[in-house]
């Protein structure tokens, strides 16, 4: 399939790299791994603003497909652009991982989690928090980082059934 994105990255997504991100990015991979074991004879979707570790492709799923968010398109497993390039109700398990922090379009990137869930899926969110201390350490970078209610607030509009609890991950 080709390459619809352009290769560079945005202040968002590079922020990521530098290495405090990184120590919140591996900080969350312990819960991201449990998220994904969930569901064992399941397909699982990680999209995430981090390249595919290791530890991914290890995992005892059936089927894990891994992509990165790039500006407005993806890389990883599958190179590709809303809408992704799976079947509807295809995944059991979907894990957003700080892919809400830097995608203008969110409607896009929920209406994909929605089509690709099989009815009763469970989607994962992990975000930033803008209420954190951490958050002078991105806030002048392009980080769209979203309270938990509006993040639920969102996926509702778009036919999700949300869970009320919020778990706090990530370095102290």
């Amino acid at each position: 399939m080709p390459n619809f994105h352009v290769q560079r990255q945005s202040r968002a997504a590079a922020w990521f790299q530098a290495p405090e991100a990184r120590n919140i990015l591996v900080s969350g991979w312990p819960h991201l791994a449990r998220v994904c074991e969930t569901r064992p004879n399941m397909p699982v979707l990680c999209v995430s603003v981090m390249g595919k570790p290791e530890a991914f492709t290890a995992m005892p799923v059936q089927h894990g497909v891994w992509l990165n968010a790039w500006n407005d398109g993806y890389s990883g497993d599958a190179n590709c652009a809303h809408p992704w390039p799976l079947p509807s109700e295809s995944i059991g398990t979907l894990v957003l991982h700080h892919v809400t922090d830097v995608l203008v379009d969110r409607d896009a990137l929920y209406e994909d989690c929605f089509r690709v869930l099989v009815p009763g899926g469970q989607l994962f969110v992990l975000a930033l928090n803008p209420l954190s201390p951490m958050r002078r350490t991105w806030w002048r970078n392009g980080i769209v980082s979203s309270e938990p209610s509006s993040l639920r607030i969102a996926l509702r509009r778009k036919g999700f059934h949300c869970d009320t609890s919020t778990m706090g991950l990530g370095p102290v």
